[in-house]
């Protein structure tokens, strides 16, 4: 039996990650003087609420190697391996922490005779394009493939995955620290909506539109332009306080490229503390 693990930057709902038994760790979030953990003691609307009225951007942390070892612990005896899956090592310390729990716990004494390895993974990207991945692997572990099957789809994924999301602002993206090669839109005209991507785990500007319709009617064409004659796919929309677009995008998106798998998602606080309300995402595989 194989266990599948991430962190709270994936944004699956909770209804998913039940059904497919995935362990979550989550991050750190820190509001003024308080600290919360999504899906622990805050939630999405308690975040959107003190994101929105707070005299200071939220900041975020990585889980701890002690979570780490801690959740890989509770879950080695019941299983021959663990399939650490995280967010981009380019945006997060978490791949990295999960790296070093993995180090130090493969050579503890307690570990028992049949656990053999836990495989951690760099997605190389966050939110639901993350989230396909882990879905994939789940999927997987719950129809007993090897590992090896799995690790080699996640690798494939994690090249050939299309991320592609829409922010209102780059305010949050600049404050936060995260706008990589985006830094060059800062000087855009103030009603221009960037569109941004990830390219092999870093955070890069694709193009601006200048109106939010535009950019979602764009943002639909890159994701039908990028699965044209595709089939068996994976597709998943995302949104921070943005339920309406998501839903429209994502009922044309199904009727138009028929995939295979589909996923609806709410952004959780941690992606939102550096993306901002109005996100919208679409991630993409086809295999």
């Amino acid at each position: 039996m194989i266990a599948i693990v991430t962190d709270s930057t994936c944004d699956l709902p909770e209804n998913i990650v039940q059904e497919y038994q995935i362990r979550i760790i989550p991050l750190y979030i820190h509001i003024g003087e308080s600290v919360f953990q999504p899906g622990v003691n805050l939630t999405n609307e308690q975040f959107l609420y003190r994101l929105q009225t707070s005299l200071s951007l939220p900041t975020t942390e990585p889980p701890t190697v002690e979570d780490f070892q801690k959740a890989y612990r509770s879950l080695w005896h019941k299983v021959s391996d663990i399939v650490s899956i995280h967010i981009s090592s380019h945006l997060s310390e978490t791949y990295n922490r999960a790296m070093a729990a993995r180090e130090a716990l493969l050579n503890a004494p307690d570990k028992p005779d049949n656990f053999k390895d836990i495989h951690v993974v760099d997605s190389k990207s966050v939110s639901v394009g993350l989230g396909i991945m882990i879905l994939a692997a789940a999927r997987q572990a719950i129809e007993n493939k090897p590992v090896e099957a799995i690790l080699k789809q996640l690798d494939s994924m994690s090249i050939h995955h299309r991320f592609y999301f829409v922010v209102n602002t780059l305010e949050y993206l600049h404050k936060g620290g995260r706008i990589g090669g985006a830094r060059a839109l800062l000087g855009t005209v103030l009603q221009m909506k960037p569109i941004l991507t990830m390219q092999e785990g870093h955070l890069e500007p694709l193009e601006q539109v200048r109106t939010k319709p535009k950019a979602i009617a764009r943002l639909r064409q890159l994701v039908t332009d990028g699965l044209a004659g595709r089939t068996h796919i994976h597709l998943a929309i995302a949104h921070s306080s943005a339920p309406d677009e998501a839903q429209r995008l994502y009922d044309d998106l199904v009727a138009v490229v028929e995939p295979t798998y589909t996923l609806l998602a709410e952004v959780g606080p941690i992606v939102a503390t550096h993306a901002g309300p109005g996100t919208l995402g679409a991630a993409f595989y086809s295999e």
